[in-house]
């Protein structure tokens, strides 16, 4: 395993090199001495599995650290990563622990080609020959019974090859006192709430299975309630738009036992 010095440590750090959580090995007089790189951006005392004392210690870079050699235990997959998986490009948005299993919540990056959007959607749902869009289904506003999420639980996972026992089934409150079981979703207006900008933001419209907002301006819409898909969309601002059901960018999210991911990573 490649070793590196203390001042090597710092200039990855300048560079924003250096994972968060990423544990430190050294040797001192035949002892292991570990330090974890935290969410300060500074460097603490720990044991071997990270977990720091109850003083942490910061005096790693000084003087007496920087000539020594470092092992660098790298943290694994950390929420804002991006990662491709099944040949799409997912961000890590959750992390998840469930019966000592770990899993990872994806959220789908960039918009699946049209290509791809034609093998799980009917033409008719399809904006056009080239298009990543896709018609939400006016007969139906309610995500549980909606046409995306037939398709997503069946066609998305069929096309992709991935398999259920891989995922974790997730539990939406996609409306008030209303759940709903879904191995594949598109995101709520909770995730919007809680997720990272960098997750979230897009330069393109995409839908939310729930509006979860009051918004005067969007009150005259002919489905105008709490559960109507596709009436906030989210812009490269940052922001959110009202706009009436039309075509709009489908974004899968999953949540994948860590073990597949590792072995069938791309």
């Amino acid at each position: 395993m490649q070793k590196i010095d203390g001042l090597k440590i710092l200039e990855m750090i300048r560079n924003n090199e250096l994972k968060v959580n990423s544990i430190l090995r050294t040797e001192n007089e035949n002892e292991c001495i570990y330090y974890k790189y935290c969410d300060d951006k500074k460097i603490h005392r720990c044991d071997e599995t990270g977990k720091l004392g109850i003083k942490n210690q910061v005096r790693f870079l000084q003087y007496e650290t920087l000539d020594k050699e470092f092992v660098i235990k790298n943290p694994g997959l950390q929420i804002g990563d991006k990662i491709t998986y099944k040949g799409l490009s997912w961000f890590i948005s959750r992390i998840i622990y469930d019966h000592d299993k770990k899993y990872y919540e994806l959220f789908l990056a960039e918009p699946m080609s049209n290509k791809i959007l034609k093998q799980i959607f009917d033409n008719e749902y399809l904006d056009n020959s080239d298009s990543k869009y896709v018609l939400f289904d006016k007969k139906s506003y309610d995500w549980a019974e909606s046409y995306i999420r037939k398709q997503l639980n069946s066609k998305f996972l069929e096309v992709l090859e991935i398999n259920k026992s891989d995922l974790l089934k997730m539990k939406t409150n996609y409306k008030q006192d209303s759940t709903v079981d879904d191995y594949v979703r598109i995101p709520s207006f909770k995730d919007m709430n809680e997720l990272p900008k960098e997750i979230i933001k897009r330069n393109y419209f995409y839908y939310l299975m729930n509006k979860g907002v009051y918004r005067e301006d969007c009150d005259n819409y002919k489905a105008g309630n709490d559960h109507l898909l596709g009436v906030f969309g989210f812009n490269n601002n940052g922001g959110y738009a009202c706009s009436d059901i039309s075509f709009r960018v489908v974004l899968p999210i999953i949540q994948l036992d860590s073990l597949a991911l590792e072995s069938k990573e791309d």
